[in-house]
């Protein structure tokens, strides 16, 4: 089992676990999110405590037909998974010639799928970010974009 934190500023975070019990979600969510963050989800019930562990939830339900909302009218800060859908869906394109993982490798193929699109570099580019990550790994920094705050689970 596995579960994608996609920031909206586009930073990704891939982890794979062995349940989706709502201890393992609540230690994964507050591992790698900051308090206070709005958090976006498909209904599902694991996530119905978000906002007892200091977020702010946003929920769409798929199941429904509900598949994206504009609660400010802005257009900008929309409550949608699609950004952490997709994502799902081009990991998959990305290890389909592989002919399937073994599932102990799956946190090693998640990994680097994350840091290529983190880094969003490319041929000789990534080359030289995966050599400076491995070399001086203090020193290698994701730089967020301008964004509003908030993650797609």
């Amino acid at each position: 089992m596995g579960y994608c934190l996609v920031e909206r500023s586009e930073l990704l975070v891939i982890r794979v676990f062995g349940n989706v019990e709502l201890a393992t979600v609540k230690a994964q969510i507050c591992d790698h999110v900051s308090q206070g963050t709005v958090v976006n989800t498909e209904k599902y019930t694991v996530y119905s405590k978000i906002e007892r562990w200091g977020y702010t939830h946003k929920t769409v339900g798929h199941s429904g037909g509900d598949y994206t909302r504009d609660d400010d009218g802005g257009g900008i800060n929309g409550v949608h998974i699609n950004t952490q859908e997709e994502i799902w869906s081009v990991l998959r394109l990305w290890i389909r010639p592989h002919c399937g993982v073994a599932m102990k490798n799956l946190p090693i193929y998640h990994t680097f799928f994350a840091f290529v699109f983190n880094t969003r570099k490319r041929g000789k580019a990534l080359i030289l970010e995966l050599i400076k990550a491995i070399l001086l790994p203090n020193q290698r920094k994701v730089v967020a974009l301008d964004r509003p705050p908030g993650f797609d689970l």
